[in-house]
């Protein structure tokens, strides 16, 4: 009996340890369930790529077809799931230019969708609010400049979504004259992708491609120098940077004077013609002096900053000719030349042009060849005066700079020939050198004004003639 009974009571005890173990297994299950209905069931945004593509533009040109892209693409296992991108200018040739992006130039446009399961994966968001779209969103605390444009990568259902962005610099705004000048170099497009898993804000990815800005070839600073030009002139010529510029024959007084006797322009320009900066350097050596505004001297050093430099040439008291040497970095000119003449002329050589003139004016009937104690060309003002004034009377004379002479007209009154003298002052009197008293044009009244041939009559004539023979 005594074996039965304890046989029993350890079956009862077996008995209620399986049933705590049980109960113990049951309640560590439910906890177990408990835990697993609190974390996700699955994964949300995953395998999220960014990949740039770098731009070329020019200084002239920067649009879509020069943008810097970036391929977008995803895998989204919510409805909800999206991905927002921002792009902004992270960098630019100069803190200047970097500056000027603060008004919307930087353009992010959607371009294309490859590899997307759903028909719309890009849309325009004007509000800057819903989950698909645009948003002019930068801004204090972002760690983005004040100038950037966002983008929602998203769509109504699940599956794989990719887009593509072109990144640009718009140089001109719509509705607006507020435009941007693009200067050469390279301009960085950084875009932060951040992915939203069913509404919550993941890791983002950032990612940078440059646009390399490139200088037209019209706004090279290489300067050119077949085409670097350097003219001596009385200040009226012009520039051509195709034809090449003849040098003035000058003859000023040397009597020393702030007035600027002549001119130098000194241009350098780049291949396609353009002007380029380039350093100058002028001297000058025997008679003369250089300017360049108000500074003065026998030699100058100019910085040439605007691709063009004004020398100007002044007397200095010093009688005979100015040798001129001008030199940029690239180009050595050949040496120009200045006459400086003295105050008055020692020697008048004259010399009658027209012969025979009629009772009117006539323009350079003689010549007068004026020369000073150096031996150089005088060109300054001489005058004219006739000893007979009732057949001729002096006009005025005029220095012309090709010939080296002065050219005086003379009006003829009546028959006959007037002597003529030449002088420096405005009459005979006052004048304190004189040429030699010389016999001027034989004034005929009766002179032919001009000739006319008339073809007609030639023909009539010879037809008349033949009809003779």
């Amino acid at each position: 009996m005594e074996n039965a009974f304890m046989t029993t009571i350890e079956r009862k005890q077996m008995s209620n340890k399986t049933t705590f173990k049980r109960i113990a297994l049951a309640v560590v299950a439910a906890l177990g369930f408990g835990v697993l209905t609190l974390s996700p069931s699955s994964a949300t945004v995953t395998t999220l790529t960014v990949t740039p593509t770098a731009g070329t533009a020019t200084t002239a040109k920067s649009d879509s077809s020069t943008a810097a892209t970036f391929a977008v693409s995803y895998i989204k296992t919510q409805t909800a799931d999206t991905v927002v991108v921002q792009a902004y200018v992270s960098a630019a040739p100069t803190a200047a230019a970097l500056s000027d992006f603060s008004t919307g130039h930087l353009r992010l446009v959607p371009v294309d969708s490859t590899g997307a399961t759903m028909a719309t994966t890009v849309n325009v968001d004007t509000s800057g609010g819903a989950s698909i779209g645009f948003a002019d969103t930068g801004g204090a605390g972002t760690g983005v400049n004040a100038d950037s444009t966002t983008a929602v990568v998203g769509g109504s259902t699940t599956g794989t979504v990719a887009a593509k962005f072109r990144a640009y610099v718009d140089t001109a705004l719509a509705n607006t004259a507020d435009t941007l000048t693009l200067v050469a170099g390279t301009y960085t497009i950084t875009m932060i992708a951040t992915p939203y898993n069913n509404g919550g804000a993941g890791t983002p990815i950032t990612s940078s491609a440059n646009i390399v800005v490139s200088a037209l070839a019209s706004a090279s600073t290489t300067v050119d120098p077949s085409k670097s030009i350097a003219q001596l002139s009385d200040g009226s010529m012009g520039y051509s940077s195709t034809i090449t510029t003849v040098d003035s024959a000058l003859a000023v007084v040397a009597t020393a004077a702030s007035t600027d006797h002549a001119t130098i322009l000194v241009r350098t320009f780049n291949a396609s013609s353009v002007a380029a900066p380039e350093s100058v350097t002028a001297s000058i050596s025997g008679a003369g002096l250089l300017c360049n505004g108000s500074v003065c001297g026998s030699s100058l050093s100019l910085t040439g900053a605007t691709g063009i430099e004004t020398i100007t040439v002044r007397a200095n008291g010093v009688a005979g000719v100015g040798t001129i040497n001008i030199a940029t970095t690239s180009k050595t000119f050949a040496a120009k030349n200045l006459t400086f003449y003295a105050a008055t002329p020692a020697t008048l050589t004259p010399a009658v042009e027209i012969p025979v003139i009629s009772t009117s004016a006539t323009s350079d009937a003689v010549s007068v060849a004026a020369v000073d104690a150096n031996g150089a060309v005088w060109a300054g003002t001489l005058y004219l005066y006739s000893n007979d004034t009732a057949v001729a009377t002096a006009g005025s004379c005029t220095y012309n700079a090709t010939y080296k002479v002065h050219y005086c007209s003379v009006t003829g009154l009546k028959a006959g020939t007037a002597k003529l003298q030449a002088g420096n002052a405005s009459t005979l009197a006052l004048a304190t050198v004189t040429s030699v008293e010389w016999s001027g044009p034989v004034v005929n009244p009766n002179v032919s004004a001009k000739v006319t041939l008339s073809l007609t009559r030639l023909l009539t004539h010879r037809v008349k003639r033949h009809e003779f023979m």
